[in-house]
Order: C-alpha cells, then sequence, then structure tokens
C-alpha cells in the first residue's frame, strides 16, 4: 500500500470450495494490495451457483451475531471499512446492518462498500425475491457508502428501466438521494450495442458531483465472480486516497485483464477466475488499458 498503516478489511461474503468467487476472490485481491482482511462466509458452497449442482450452507443471522459478539469479545472488531456481496437469503442484512451501525459509533470514517448481488441479465437470480429487494431498500441503502449494482439490480433498486445514460443518471440520483457518496453502475447493456457501459457517480467534497463513464469490449462468455474482484480492487485503490479516475483506471485494467485470460479454453473449461495467474495484475495495474475514461 501506498499509505505507512495498513488499513483493516472485514468482509462479508460468499465462499465456495472450488473456484474464485465472494471472499475467494475479495480476500485474495485485497491482501495483495496490502490490507489485512477478516473475513465471514455468508454460505459455504461446493462450487458456485452456475454450475448445474451445489451443495453446502448458508449462514443464519444468530450464526453472524454469534461470529461478531466473539470478536467484540476480545476486541478485534476494529475495522476501516466492510465489504458485502452475495448474502444467500434476506434475512441475515438486517444482522449486518447492526454491524455497520457499531462499526460508524465506534469510527466516523468507517466506510461500507456494497455490492447488492441478486440478479443480472433482466432478471433476479433464482434465490432472491421481493423481500431482498424490500430490506435492501429500507436498511441497506441508507447506510452504504458506496454502491457497485449492475444494470438490473440498479433497476430493482430505483423501480425504474434503464435505457439510455440520462435514465441510468437518473438512477443513480435516486441513489445518492438515499445517502450513497459513490454508485458504479458497472455494466449497461443496450439492445444492438455490442459493448459495456460503466457509469460511475461520486458527491465530492464541495457538494458537486464527479460523473464518469467508460465503454468496454463486451465479451460473449459470463463470468462468475467479476462484481466481487470489480468491489475488492476498487475498495483497495480507493482507500488509499487516489482519485475516482484513478481507482476506476486501476480496477478495471486489472478486471479485464483478468475476464480476457479466463475465457472458456481447454486449460480452463468452466471458465472460472484466473486470479492466481494475475498477482502482478493486481498489485501493479497495466499501464496500457485499452479503454477511455469520459467526464459527463
Amino acid at each position: 500500500m501506498t499509505k505507512n498503516i495498513m488499513k483493516k478489511v472485514l468482509s462479508i461474503q460468499s465462499h465456495v470450495v472450488s473456484g474464485y468467487v465472494g471472499n475467494r476472490v475479495s480476500v485474495f485481491a485485497l491482501q495483495l494490495l496490502g490490507y489485512d482482511v477478516d473475513f465471514i462466509n455468508t454460505v459455504q458452497f461446493s462450487n458456485h451457483t452456475g454450475y448445474p449442482s451445489f451443495r453446502g450452507q448458508v449462514l443464519s443471522p444468530d450464526q453472524l451475531n454469534e461470529l461478531y459478539e466473539g470478536l467484540k469479545q476480545n476486541n478485534l472488531n476494529q475495522y476501516d471499512c466492510l465489504v458485502t456481496g452475495f448474502m444467500g437469503n434476506a434475512t441475515i442484512l438486517q444482522a449486518i446492518m447492526n454491524i455497520v451501525d457499531d462499526q460508524k459509533k465506534m469510527n466516523p470514517s468507517f466506510k461500507y462498500f456494497c455490492d447488492p448481488v441478486m440478479g443480472d441479465g433482466g432478471s433476479l437470480y433464482s434465490s432472491m425475491g421481493e423481500e431482498m429487494i424490500t430490506k435492501y431498500n429500507n436498511l441497506v441503502l441508507t447506510n452504504a457508502d458506496y454502491l457497485f449494482p449492475n444494470q438490473t439490480e440498479c433497476e430493482y433498486l430505483t423501480n425504474m428501466k434503464i435505457i439510455d445514460i440520462p435514465s441510468a443518471l437518473e438512477a443513480i440520483d435516486i441513489l445518492h438521494n438515499k445517502g450513497i457518496s459513490c454508485v458504479v453502475i458497472t455494466s449497461i447493456e443496450f439492445p444492438g450495442d455490442n459493448s459495456i457501459i460503466l457509469i460511475a457517480s461520486q458527491i465530492q467534497d464541495d457538494g458537486e458531483l464527479e460523473r464518469i463513464k467508460v465503454v468496454l469490449p463486451k465479451i460473449n462468455q459470463d463470468f462468475t465472480g467479476t462484481g466481487d474482484l470489480f468491489t475488492s480492487t476498487f475498495l483497495g485503490w480507493s482507500m488509499q486516497q487516489l482519485s475516482l479516475i484513478e481507482t476506476l483506471s486501476n480496477t478495471l485494467v486489472t478486471v479485464q485483464t483478468i475476464i480476457n485470460s479466463s475465457i472458456i479454453s481447454k486449460d480452463n473449461p468452466n471458465g472460472e477466475l484466473r486470479l492466481v495467474q494475475h498477482v502482478m495484475d493486481i498489485m501493479h495495474p497495466p499501464q496500457n488499458p485499452g479503454f477511455e475514461i469520459q467526464r459527463l
């Protein structure tokens, strides 16, 4: 890290025995970027849910409370930020918000980075439902400092369709009005457009908005874990006091490099993210991004 004091992160996300999603991605990436990472697994599955089948367990709210209480009793609950991803079920969100409240009381500079994993491609995942959307709206959005929805998740959270750039900005403003200082819609696809659009918006110290658009090449393969990689590397660079543009550039270069290396092949038949092969690309992002970052 560029700072002398090592920051400590609590990551509450999914875990898989085989593959790279959730905490298997975030903990690895954040440790490479110099962070001390504690982690709690919301689920423990054999593999991610994109496979034909999976087995495992889901963490209950009581189990999460018990783990956090153990940390508190030993004064081990001192964190600079929290990152959350796949929840498994909606009931655990209140327990997580209790942790956020506790942390913000102890540390006014504490930041909550939230990836509201609920769906993609225009629909919710099969394990999600209206209860998840309601709890995110009533509990999470008023507590998050950074939010990283994809297009589908943003539409469900704001109850509006994103059909062009102006409607995307309108949806982002709805989220800003809930108190979220930085919103990144990580992927937007418009009909007939062979590209992925990312839009980031951050409220500056003077109250002005900094808005950024990035156009990325579309790869005809569904990847799992890219949102976890994006959120964790974004956290890693932004907490080092980099600008929004610098943070986005470093994050996207790393993510795009790993995605391009993870295309299904004989050596990678399941299209898992090749994290271990790209340690240096996480720690030292290449300086030839291959995309243009535009201010809006």
